[in-house]
């Protein structure tokens, strides 16, 4: 028998809600006949994954009689094999999963991948970059680097933020589109770039090769690369300065190399 979800979502960052809903994406997907159920804030519906079968919706100011506070619930509400992990592993715990199964998903709808689609244009490869996060330390002084290392290559660079962008790089779309369309456009790039937040999860959670920075948990607390194909994580806790330029263009090489030799194999033009 598959586990009960009852779980209350509180307000949270974006990239936080595909890290919740990821673990309910894998259990519809492991308990066919099952369903989620979930209460959301009011101001919280735009921000779950839509288009999901057999998830109820319940929208509430207060956790209702009979659901977890899923944003409360902590390692030490886990049995002794999960001792210490980090509050993330809860969740997959109390959906029924292994945390060898945790890994990110994320579905743009087709309105939402055909209005990405528009914004994209005819232009190969397509590439997302996060030049700055609601946080001051999600950003790093080498992106106009990687951006022109790009758009020396032929990219069709987006820029997924309104911070530090100019026309030469590419267009800001924050600000001016709403966050689910954000989402879509990193979820149907063909490379992100980016630190850890909604955007660069959207792109992995749709199997985007992704080159990711990460100043504060390790991503094996997010996911498992063995279960997240495709993705180059640079680490430091405390400050992505540290992570050398040079470091984050040779992982855009690999990324890009791969795009574009399985692009050639595949027999896709304008490359």
């Amino acid at each position: 028998m598959p586990p009960n979800i009852r779980w209350f979502v509180t307000s949270c960052g974006i990239g936080d809600y595909i890290i919740v809903f990821s673990p309910i994406v894998e259990y519809l997907r492991r308990w066919p006949y099952a369903i989620a159920h979930v209460a959301l804030q009011p101001s919280l519906k735009a921000c779950c994954i839509e288009g999901l079968d057999r998830v109820e919706y319940i929208v509430s100011d207060t956790c209702p009689e009979g659901f977890t506070d899923i944003l409360s619930t902590t390692w030490k509400d886990l049995p002794p094999d999960y001792e210490g992990a980090p509050h993330r592993y809860a969740w997959w715990f109390l959906a029924g999963l292994s945390w060898w199964n945790k890994r990110l998903w994320y579905f743009p709808t087709q309105e939402e991948v055909a209005t990405a689609d528009a914004l994209w244009g005819k232009g190969r490869p397509s590439v997302s970059l996060q030049w700055h996060g609601t946080f001051k330390d999600k950003t790093h002084s080498g992106w106009p680097d990687v951006a022109r290392w790009f758009m020396d290559r032929g990219a069709n660079l987006m820029g997924l933020d309104q911070y530090g962008m100019t026309n030469a790089i590419g267009p800001r779309l924050v600000g001016t589109r709403s966050i689910r369309e954000v989402l879509a456009v990193a979820a149907t790039a063909d490379i992100h770039v980016g630190f850890c937040s909604g955007p660069s999860y959207a792109a992995l959670g749709a199997n985007v090769p992704s080159v990711i920075l990460f100043p504060y948990d390790q991503p094996y607390e997010i996911f498992l690369p063995i279960t997240t194909p495709n993705v180059w994580c640079h680490h430091h806790l405390g400050s992505l300065e540290t992570i050398g330029t040079k470091e984050i263009l040779a992982s855009c090489s690999e990324a890009w190399s791969q795009v574009v030799t399985k692009s050639r194999e595949e027999g896709r033009t304008g490359w």
